[in-house]
């Protein structure tokens, strides 16, 4: 949970100011006691990441300083998500590509690109999300109970992402409501991913592998045995696609991208397919 939470303060997730979620929230989020979010807490602030304000408030009063170096031929490396989503929305027009378990962290910072614009620090015309989550129909590998006969983790999980991609129908029209042509298209497919990954305005890609362990959850008052990923804590490295095709950065960066264009584009033609099936059944339904 500490590195999560590292990881969330480096990528921009929680803003200098900012206030994290309550205990209570935090500890319902990672599935682990109060007493384990109020160590960390307590480390981080000694560390002077944190500070405690009022009763139970705890503010970020330092963030890391992440600089994103220009990319150069065969450059590579860990860069912030928050960086490349930042620089991303102060071009005219935004697309970003996405492939993970939830949707969680690209919204968290979707929310800070909507504050930036509400402020009036960027003024992007267009944004085009397309984002390519798990399907619901069949559980997954992971997160999942031990016990095979369990299917709680699972509804856990699928209730946490219809949560998001509400979130994300609701942030389009906000964004649209502000003068700007935002799409956000959500594609299901019926694969438990290994990775996540961000593909920014065509140009800059970060992707990195979900990391599997064993935890206990608990819901409804009773302990799950389970097994999960790291999802906001796990580490992302950076590609750029660069004008010499066969460097390594644009070599990695191409084919990875043809990963999701060829997924995106078979499983929304095959959600059309059985859209189309269905609604025909239901015409010849008397």
């Amino acid at each position: 949970m500490e590195n999560a939470l590292r990881e969330q303060l480096e990528n921009g997730v929680f803003q200098l100011g900012q206030s994290l979620p309550t205990q209570r929230e935090l500890a319902q989020e990672y599935a682990v006691s109060r007493d384990t979010i109020r160590n960390v807490e307590r480390k981080l602030a000694a560390e002077g990441w944190l500070k405690a304000v009022g009763g139970s408030s705890v503010k970020v009063v330092k963030v890391p300083e992440v600089r994103l170096t220009e990319a150069r031929p065969g450059a590579r490396g860990r860069v912030s998500l928050a960086s490349l989503i930042g620089r991303a929305f102060e071009q005219a027009e935004v697309t970003v590509d996405s492939a993970s378990l939830t949707g969680e962290t690209l919204l968290r910072h979707l929310k800070v690109q909507k504050e930036r614009l509400d402020a009036g620090e960027i003024k992007p015309r267009s944004l085009r999300i397309r984002l390519l989550l798990p399907a619901e129909g069949e559980r997954l590998a992971y997160p999942a109970a031990e016990d095979p006969g369990d299917p709680r983790i699972w509804e856990r999980w699928r209730g946490m992402v219809r949560d998001h991609c509400a979130e994300l129908n609701e942030l389009e029209a906000r964004l649209r409501d502000l003068g700007m042509d935002a799409h956000v298209q959500v594609v299901r497919h019926p694969v438990t991913p290994q990775f996540k990954l961000y593909v920014l305005n065509g140009t800059d890609m970060l992707s990195g592998p979900y990391e599997l362990f064993r935890r206990t959850i608990t819901l409804e008052s009773r302990a799950v045995a389970s097994v999960d990923v790291l999802g906001s804590g796990s580490t992302l490295s950076y590609h750029r696609l660069e004008d010499d095709e066969e460097t390594h950065d644009s070599v990695v960066f191409t084919s990875m991208t043809d990963w999701f264009r060829s997924n995106w584009e078979y499983w929304e033609s095959r959600a059309a397919e059985l859209q189309a099936r269905s609604e025909g059944a239901s015409d010849k339904t008397p």
